[in-house]
C-alpha cells in the first residue's frame, strides 16, 4: 500500500465536512477514540470501520486508505428505477454548506444586473 502524507484522510474528511472527532464518532457509532487512533495510524483502520464512513460520506475506501486520489464513490448509490437516489450524509451536508453560499452570490449578481440594467 502507498504510504498516506503525514495528515489522515479521515482528518481530512473532517475538515472538509466541518465536524470534530466527537460528531464523527457519534454519527458512526464508535468511540472519538477510535476516530483519533484512525487519524493518527492509518495503516491500522479497522476494515468494518471504513466501510461504514465509505458509505456514510460517500467516499471510497481506496481514497481513504491513499490507494488513489478519487474520492467519491458513485456505484454504490445509483437507485433502481422506481427509487430516488439517497445522496450519503457527507454530501448533503456539504451541499447544504455550499447552498447557502451559491444562493448569496445568486442574489448579489442579480443585484448587479437590476443596478446595471437600470442605469
Amino acid at each position: 500500500m502507498k504510504k498516506q502524507s503525514e495528515k489522515s484522510r479521515i482528518k481530512e474528511l473532517r475538515k472538509i465536512l466541518s465536524i470534530s472527532q466527537v460528531e464523527m464518532a457519534d454519527e458512526l457509532g464508535v468511540s472519538q477514540q477510535s476516530i483519533s487512533r484512525m487519524e493518527n495510524y492509518p495503516e491500522k483502520m479497522p476494515v468494518d470501520l471504513l466501510i461504514s464512513i465509505s458509505k456514510r460520506y460517500g467516499i471510497s475506501i481506496d481514497y481513504l486508505l491513499g490507494l488513489t486520489n478519487i474520492k467519491t464513490i458513485n456505484s454504490i448509490y445509483k437507485a433502481d428505477d422506481n427509487e430516488e437516489a439517497e445522496l450519503p450524509v457527507g454530501f448533503s451536508r456539504l451541499f447544504l454548506k455550499y447552498k447557502f453560499i451559491i444562493n448569496l452570490l445568486i442574489k448579489a449578481l442579480l443585484l448587479l444586473q437590476s443596478t446595471h440594467d437600470q442605469k
